[in-house]
């Protein structure tokens, strides 16, 4: 009976948590019309970087559980915050020519 609450609660995890990432897919799609794939590797970098940094320390050094989390979600905000900066910078480099209209 354990085993089953222990499944049935981890399937609800997992199932909440990829719901999350629809709506997120979904919000995104019908505002620009666009599918950006980039939106699962910032759910990744959430994912992967709390249990790297949970294994990461030791000794006196181990911080608690809430610490890591929150340094988990700065983590993951810095590198959306630089992701977004470097693509705009990529974009406002782009210089377009003008259209004109030489009738000779």
């Amino acid at each position: 009976m354990q085993e089953l609450l222990q499944y049935l609660f981890s399937g609800i995890t997992n199932g909440a948590v990829y719901a999350v990432i629809a709506l997120g897919f979904s919000m995104l799609y019908s505002s620009t019309g666009l599918i950006n794939f980039a939106h699962g590797e910032f759910v990744m970098v959430g994912a992967l970087s709390l249990p790297k940094m949970k294994d990461h320390g030791s000794g006196r050094f181990r911080l608690p559980m809430v610490c890591l989390y929150l340094l988990q979600v700065q983590t993951t905000c810095s590198t959306g915050r630089h992701s977004k900066r470097e693509a705009a910078k990529k974009e406002e480099a782009k210089v377009e020519e003008p259209i004109t209209h030489n009738h000779s």
